[in-house]
Formats: C-alpha cells, sequence, structure tokens
C-alpha cells in the first residue's frame, strides 16, 4: 500500500513540476504566449476583405463572364462526359474573347464535328462511343446557348437539336 501511494505522489509531483502548475513556470509560459502573439501582430500581413463573387483563378477567358461559363458550366461538365477537355480548350481557343458571335458560333462547330463522329459509331455498331459522343454533341449544343438571346431565331433550333442526340431516341 505504502508503495502505492509512493508511485502516486511521484507521479503528481512529477506533473506539477512539468507543468509549472501554479509557480514561475505558467508566468513563463504565459509571458512566451504573451511575446509570441505579440510578435506576430507585427508580423501579420493587413487583412484583405474576401469577395466570395471575385475571380480568383482564370481558365481561358479575360472577360469574366466567359471565364466563368467556361470554367463552371463547361469544364465542369467533364465530370460527367459532357466534355472532353482536349475539346473544351480546343473550341476555347477558337473562340474571339468576349465576343458572343464567336463563342456560339465555334461551340456549334465543334457540337457537329463530334455529332458526326457519334453518327458514325452508331452506323458501326458501336453504341457505348456513340452514346458518348453524342451526349458530348448534345452538350456542346447546349454550350453554345449561353450567351444566346431567347429571340434569336437560332435559339429554338440549337436547343432542339441539343435534345435531340438522346441514343433512345433513335
Amino acid at each position: 500500500m505504502m508503495k502505492k501511494l509512493c508511485v502516486i505522489v511521484v507521479v503528481l509531483l512529477s506533473f506539477i513540476v512539468l507543468t509549472g502548475y501554479g509557480t514561475t513556470g505558467a508566468v513563463c509560459a504565459a509571458e512566451k504566449k504573451e511575446a509570441l502573439n505579440s510578435k506576430a501582430q507585427q508580423n501579420k500581413a493587413p487583412e484583405r476583405a474576401v469577395d466570395p463573387h471575385a475571380a480568383y483563378v482564370r481558365f481561358h477567358f479575360q472577360d469574366l463572364e466567359m471565364d466563368f461559363i467556361f470554367g463552371s458550366m463547361i469544364l465542369g461538365a467533364t465530370m460527367n462526359h459532357g466534355c472532353e477537355i482536349g475539346e473544351a480548350f480546343y473550341t476555347a481557343a477558337n473562340i474571339k474573347d468576349g465576343d458572343a458571335a464567336s463563342w456560339q458560333e465555334q461551340w456549334i462547330k465543334m457540337a457537329r464535328r463530334v455529332e458526326a463522329r457519334g453518327e458514325q459509331s452508331l452506323d458501326k455498331g458501336r453504341t457505348v462511343s456513340a452514346r458518348d459522343q453524342l451526349q458530348r454533341a448534345s452538350y456542346y449544343y447546349r454550350a453554345a446557348l449561353f450567351p444566346m438571346l431567347l429571340n434569336d431565331p437560332r435559339f429554338k433550333e440549337t436547343a432542339m437539336k441539343s435534345r435531340a442526340l438522346r441514343l433512345e431516341d433513335r
């Protein structure tokens, strides 16, 4: 019993000594913490307000709206096989920055190219390849709609073309 009591006392005293409980150790720890805080205040960069609407990453275009749509809607579709990154950047490279007509023209051009490949795959009986290509073509037609006004005569035609490319309708 005495041996256990001695062990407990030794452990307790060790804890008190190591943590500096209630003695100069606590004062030293507080002084160190205060010194570190004041040093951190001196080295701290001036705070900037974070703007949640600011674009901190540019994907391709200088035009902010065009770049936002390209980054979030177009490149974001790669996750669901709605787009191939190479095709997206190839198309973007041919678009004049800030020009909505150029955007529409190039996405429709890419959609037609991918649609033709999908039709060839379908004719050869390659239904999985055809499905993937026709799905991407459908999405590229849809991408052309983003800057298009509703009263544009091509809007309905392009939207219907995008919808008509479903493999199950063939």
